[in-house]
């Protein structure tokens, strides 16, 4: 039987944020989770249910959730301590190995088998390994290119895992899947790929020309994977030089303010997600609003010194947010972006370089606190002898 000659990977944890906190208070596994800051921004696969998504208004999330549901606050040094283990543990065990963002990566497996069986078992070990050491699930996929990988770790979510390296089977589940299971199509290209495309079969069919006409030349990357063919390599993974989040309408348009309001600063907390983990501050910050006619409004600020803290960033756009004209125009589409980036560096505290007790004491205490922090366990302590 044919198989395909080259294999591509994608892992992706399981409602990352809830995990993380499930991982870390065992307590947590069998509760409904909601991380919160004044919207939902992360929640455990048993809240979908309930109707609950991210973006969700907090005081309305909790009407429709039942009473034990643990509503928790974000942690980020928590989220990036577990995303650095899992990655860390995942090369151990793979070939190559890229990081696509906090909870998810793109890998080349070691052992390239061409039967399905055998990466089925080497992939659920994986599975289970990633469980154990890290404690949260994770769902992955494998085919012959990037995106394939990532429709298949997609497909069976969560613990999911899909092994596809038949061209036969591909085609199989293409055929299953609709167009905005492709990852990076966004509305408004399902709109136009509407009238000629029902599956993600029928896009990687169309001939060259038809997707040229259609979209542009970059969309030719996707449906080149579509149909096997890798067209993207690994890539290193580096400090980006601005974050953007957007959300479009799709074909509901408004001009009411808490609407509005309410997807901004759903962008806005998504980006500074990104901000975090990144361990990056900014400096600039543009908001831009595209109207019913595609129109784009846009403003922006340069604050006095470049930051990541949320309630600086939020009453810099709430500035901004004021200044748009809402009488009478609809928007579309809203869209935040970070730009002049600086990275975070914490310099590990010396002890040695202290001129008095006093000031050793309290570097000592505050290294203790780092390291519970990064670790988040009781690793070390301080003692006295007499």
């Amino acid at each position: 039987m044919h198989v395909y000659t080259q294999m591509r990977g994608h892992v992706d944890c399981d409602a990352f944020f809830a995990s993380c906190h499930a991982a870390h208070n065992p307590s947590l596994r069998t509760k409904h989770i909601v991380v919160w800051d004044d919207i939902v921004i992360a929640r455990s696969y048993s809240t979908k249910q309930y109707g609950i998504t991210i973006g969700t208004p907090i005081r309305e999330a909790k009407k429709l959730l039942p009473d034990e549901t643990e509503y928790i606050s974000p942690t980020y040094r928590l989220y990036r301590a577990l995303s650095e283990r899992f990655i860390t543990l995942l090369k151990q065990h793979v070939d190559q190995c890229e990081q696509f963002s906090i909870d998810e990566a793109f890998f080349s497996p070691l052992n390239t088998h061409p039967d399905s069986a055998v990466q089925t078992h080497i992939l659920r070990h994986l599975q289970a390994t990633i469980k154990q050491i890290i404690g949260i699930p994770v769902s992955i996929g494998l085919g012959p290119t990037r995106i394939l990988a990532k429709i298949f770790s997609d497909y069976k979510k969560p613990n999911g895992l899909c092994v596809w390296i038949e061209p036969h089977t591909v085609h199989t589940i293409l055929k299953q899947l609709p167009i905005h299971a492709i990852p990076f199509i966004g509305t408004q290209t399902q709109k136009k790929l509407a009238w000629y495309c029902r599956s993600a079969y029928d896009l990687a069919s169309l001939s060259y020309e038809s997707v040229k006409q259609m979209l542009w030349h970059n969309w030719m990357t996707i449906r080149r994977e579509l149909n096997g063919i890798s067209a993207k390599s690994f890539q290193p993974h580096n400090n980006p030089r601005s974050i953007s989040k957007s959300y479009s309408f799709n074909h509901h348009t408004t001009n009411q303010p808490t609407t509005l309001r309410h997807h901004l600063i759903t962008n806005i907390q998504r980006a500074r997600d990104q901000l975090v983990y990144q361990t990056m501050k900014t400096q600039k910050i543009t908001i831009f609003f595209r109207t019913v006619w595609f129109d784009r409004w846009s403003a922006e600020t340069i604050l006095t010194h470049a930051t990541q803290d949320r309630p600086t960033i939020i009453k810099a756009c709430r500035t901004l947010f004021e200044s748009i004209d809402r009488s009478s125009t609809y928007y579309r589409t809203t869209w935040v972006r970070f730009s002049l980036l600086e990275p975070i560096h914490k310099k590990q505290p010396s002890l040695f370089e202290l001129p008095n007790t006093t000031q050793y004491k309290h570097t000592l205490n505050t290294t203790i606190a780092h390291l519970k922090e990064q670790y988040w366990t009781d690793i070390i302590w301080s003692a006295s002898s007499y």
